[in-house]
């Protein structure tokens, strides 16, 4: 179903609006969560494409049904081990999609963006899951790329949180120790690496060789290209 122009032009200047580091990464996945469910108790009746546009939620049963699986398929072995790890609670057709398409892919940045949707699209049982550490670790097990740097033109609500400065510390398990002003061993600053440091390690100090010394070059002299027969010895 076509949505009018003006209602996506309302929505995406309410999204541009919004402030996003008013609270953690996990907090507005409930939220998006609980506002999904708000549509879809409304009065008025809406179709599953709609309400995705109005508020977007890739975890909802309702519009995602899950498939039956097994824990002999690559799916339920997989689902079986994030679970266990992350706490998770529900996952839906699209987290299904997803996992699948991830095997596919032959791009980091594809693969990155399949992994975020991927997390956002399970509901969890509380907040103890860090969407960064779970990218690593999916991107470990099941991809054979390195973390890419993302692109702000392609960011979406959610990678406001997992690229921002601001990414809580305590939830963050890529932090670097670093002193907060040379020649001062004392004094440690814990900051939080984003995606992008990761992606884009700090050079390594240059080495202070010392300059050649003057007469030490070996003298080149040009040789010919042999040309003879095969009586001929090249030696000689």
């Amino acid at each position: 179903m076509k949505i009018p122009l003006e209602i996506r032009e309302e929505l995406a200047s309410a999204e541009s609006t919004r402030s996003y580091m008013n609270y953690t990464i996990q907090e507005y996945h409930h939220e998006t969560i609980q506002t999904h469910r708000e549509e879809h108790l409304t009065e008025d009746y809406r179709a599953i494409q709609v309400i995705q546009i109005l508020a977007p939620d890739l975890s909802c049963i309702d519009c995602y049904p899950p498939r039956r699986t097994s824990r002999r398929q690559p799916f339920g072995r997989f689902w079986n081990w994030y679970q266990c790890t992350y706490n998770s609670l529900t996952f839906s057709s699209r987290t299904q999609d997803l996992f699948r398409l991830l095997s596919q892919v032959h791009n980091s940045t594809t693969a990155r963006t399949i992994c975020q949707n991927l997390i956002f699209s399970c509901t969890y049982r509380d907040h103890n899951y860090d969407p960064r550490e779970i990218i690593s670790q999916i991107f470990a097990r099941y991809t054979t790329f390195n973390i890419p740097t993302l692109d702000p033109q392609y960011y979406n609500q959610y990678d406001y949180y997992l690229e921002s400065e601001h990414y809580p510390h305590w939830q963050d398990p890529f932090r670097d120790s670093t002193y907060s002003e040379p020649g001062s061993p004392q004094t440690l600053v814990d900051l939080p690496l984003t995606f992008e440091d990761l992606a884009t390690p700090p050079s390594p100090p240059p080495l202070n060789l010392p300059p050649p010394k003057q007469g030490t070059e070996k003298s080149l002299i040009r040789v010919e290209y042999f040309l003879g027969d095969r009586t001929q010895d090249p030696e000689q």
